[in-house]
């Protein structure tokens, strides 16, 4: 069996809104929202369970194995905060990769 195995990557983009006090997600590819949220604790309840799918348009099911990896992208930041980004190590943010088997279906 044939499994392919084309990375599949997505990005989300969460940004603050201070005249309004909401903060979105959304994905910059579509440019669609996926959520928006009033208060930083409701952000942070809600990416705990963020459902995303994995192809968009012709769902594979295939044996294999998944991974995940979440970080920061400096270069996307607002200008005065990327000269510190780039020096300063508390902004050097990536998580470990987590990874899980998936079944064919």
């Amino acid at each position: 069996m044939h499994v392919d195995a084309t990375p599949i990557r997505r990005r989300i983009e969460l940004r603050y809104f201070p005249l309004s006090r909401r903060y979105l997600l959304r994905d910059p590819d579509s440019g669609r929202v996926l959520r928006s949220y009033a208060a930083s604790a409701a952000l942070l309840d809600g990416l705990r369970v963020l459902h995303l799918p994995l192809d968009g348009d012709s769902p594979r099911q295939v044996a294999g194995r998944a991974r995940v990896q979440v970080g920061l992208e400096r270069s996307a930041l607002p200008g005065p905060l990327r000269l510190p980004a780039l020096f300063e190590p508390a902004w050097h943010l990536r998580s470990a990769e987590y990874a899980w088997p998936i079944g064919a279906g």
